[in-house]
């Protein structure tokens, strides 16, 4: 008999070892390929030992389990409130259990084979929980810039929310992974692609490399805890942090989370005009089908009637986006709808994260405003590049120093 799988000492209870030794060796040999990663392996135990607890409370053998067994669970399962991906993932986990045993023999069907989670008629895209703008600046910067516990924060932030990164991908980073502006990030299935860093997050690495405790662990993103100080940092550590700073946003929610970062960086990224193929190559996907819904979101938001209809009853020129933002300096607030009209000659503007000091100008004839149906862009004028949409804001975190408005209609 082939030894079980390890998985934190853990031991399922009331299954004998010779049912725990096969479904070890089948996650080991027959999931993804026989590659399955630590975090795979340590989820399908976790989703069976809470199937074999279900199991004990109702008196049911859970190797004996009946289709009308799984159903009734699937029923417990929806009656806790859990949501449908959450009770699919659990059904698929115990699919995987009753395969292992009619791999070895043990039985001759699979009573989960077809029970699924209830069918969700939502649309795609309005599962999609990504952040609004204004607080997905406020999030990216929320940790201290000045400490540690913040520096480290800030780059997992930046890694989720501005290159799309999932939690687990953070903290699987390992030293040997950075190589220069690069990262090389391991995803789902085992497959390494490789992540180009901008300045900005090229230059919170090194702030955090630069107080990062002297340790063993090769781990890029170590705990700062007294109890587990410089250990690897956990997604549990990470998924809490992250918690913290959208609760402090008051953006904390049902559904919303670390992914929630990475669903924001999609949306905005094709917002601000980012290539499909570029961003689905940037988070990883397999296909470019699961990509397509971030444009979706995005046309939505461009097309919205609501944004059109304002304009006009407000005495404006007719919007050419749905979209209603608001600059601010100080205490003034222009309207998107006086900027329609008036947009300011150029803009005086901080980044929070590097405290640079730029200056931007609009304009209709940048090689980007394709993009974007004849809008004009706001353009940085050191470097020439697109930073957000005239008269809707910008796609990052700029503080207006000073607006000088442009007097012509």
């Amino acid at each position: 008999m082939e030894k079980a799988i390890a998985v934190r000492g853990d031991r399922l209870p009331d299954v004998g070892q010779d049912v725990l030794e096969a479904f070890g060796a089948f996650l080991r040999l027959r999931v993804a390929d026989g590659d399955a990663s630590p975090l795979t392996v340590r989820v399908y135990y976790s989703h069976l030992r809470s199937f074999v607890e279900w199991c004990k409370q109702v008196g049911v053998d859970p190797a004996r389990a009946t289709e009308g067994d799984i159903e009734a669970y699937r029923r417990h399962l929806i009656e806790a409130g859990l949501s449908r991906s959450t009770v699919g993932g659990r059904l698929q986990a115990i699919r995987r259990f009753y395969h292992a045993l009619q791999w070895r023999g043990y039985r001759l069907d699979n009573p989960a084979v077809g029970i699924r989670p209830p069918k969700d008629r939502t649309d795609r895209s309005e599962r999609v929980r990504f952040l609004p703008l204004a607080g997905f600046r406020q999030v990216l910067s929320a940790p201290a810039p000045d400490t540690p516990v913040g520096k480290r924060d800030r780059l997992a932030l930046v890694l989720m929310g501005v290159h799309g990164l999932r939690v687990s991908e953070v903290v699987g980073l390992r030293l040997q992974d950075v190589d220069g502006d690069t990262l090389r990030v391991k995803g789902k299935g085992g497959k390494v692609r490789t992540v180009y860093l901008t300045p900005t997050t090229e230059g919170l690495l090194h702030e955090w490399l630069a107080v990062r405790p002297d340790t063993d662990s090769p781990y890029l993103l170590v705990s700062l805890d007294r109890a587990c100080f410089g250990k690897p940092l956990s997604t549990t550590g990470l998924r809490k942090r992250v918690d913290a700073y959208l609760h402090k946003a008051g953006l904390k929610g049902r559904g919303v989370s670390c992914h929630s970062l990475r669903h924001s960086c999609a949306t905005w990224a094709r917002f601000a005009g980012a290539d499909l193929q570029a961003i689905g190559d940037t988070l990883g996907h397999s296909s470019i089908d699961t990509t397509r819904i971030y444009s979706r979101i995005v046309d939505r938001l461009k097309a919205n009637p609501a944004g059109y209809l304002e304009s006009l009853l407000e005495g404006g020129e007719v919007a050419k986006s749905g979209i209603n933002t608001t600059f601010t300096q100080g205490g003034m607030t222009m309207e998107a709808t006086q900027v329609y009209r008036k947009i300011p000659t150029r803009i005086r503007l901080q980044c929070p994260l590097t405290g640079k000091v730029f200056e931007a100008y609009p304009s209709k004839t940048h090689p980007a405003c394709q993009g974007f149906g004849g809008l004009a862009l706001w353009v940085r004028e050191d470097t020439g590049e697109p930073i957000g949409i005239a008269g809707h804001g910008f796609w990052r975190a700029y503080q207006i120093l000073e607006v000088i408005p442009n007097t012509s209609r």
